[in-house]
């Protein structure tokens, strides 16, 4: 995606990046791992996903995150830089996974974070699956574009060290 001029505003989520000072203001346990994403955080950002697209399974094209994640105002380096740390795949669109990485990449930089060489773990779509899978959920990851996670590698994920 390039990050060359800007074009129209969805005034739906005009105001989408005030999460940045809500996150602030609710001190986001930013001390201790600035890289986790919160589940209020996590809630956040998938609301703001369905307004870009009401499938969650779908995905959010590169032109329309481009228009979405300009309204930052971060300088177009550094969301070329959190473009090519959330799209994983490298399919210039965006999961639901990949879309929370980045908007939690911008809001952590609006916050005056640096932003890391390499997309961190906890940041990572596998992770980030995992985590907001629900127990009643079937026993492997569904994701279109892999393949599936097995529970053997679930469980490596989930006992990942929360320091």
């Amino acid at each position: 995606v390039s990050y060359g001029s800007t074009a129209h505003l969805l005034s739906s989520s005009a105001r989408s990046l005030s999460v940045e000072r809500d996150a602030r203001d609710a001190g986001c346990n930013y001390g201790d791992d600035p890289w986790r994403i919160t589940e209020e955080q996590r809630d956040y950002y998938t609301h703001q996903f369905k307004s870009l697209q009401p499938d969650l399974n779908a995905l959010v094209s590169g032109s329309v995150a481009k228009n979405f994640f300009t309204k930052s105002k971060l300088s177009i380096p550094e969301l070329s830089h959190i473009w090519e740390l959330s799209d994983v795949d490298r399919d210039g669109a965006l999961t639901l996974p990949e879309f929370c990485a980045a908007f939690h990449l911008v809001v952590a930089r609006k916050n005056g974070y640096s932003l890391p060489e390499t997309l961190p773990q906890t940041l990572l779509p596998d992770f980030l699956q995992t985590v907001s899978a629900k127990p009643s959920q079937d026993c492997t990851i569904y994701d279109p574009y892999r393949e599936s996670v097995s529970v053997s590698q679930r469980t490596e994920l989930e006992t990942l060290p929360s320091n």
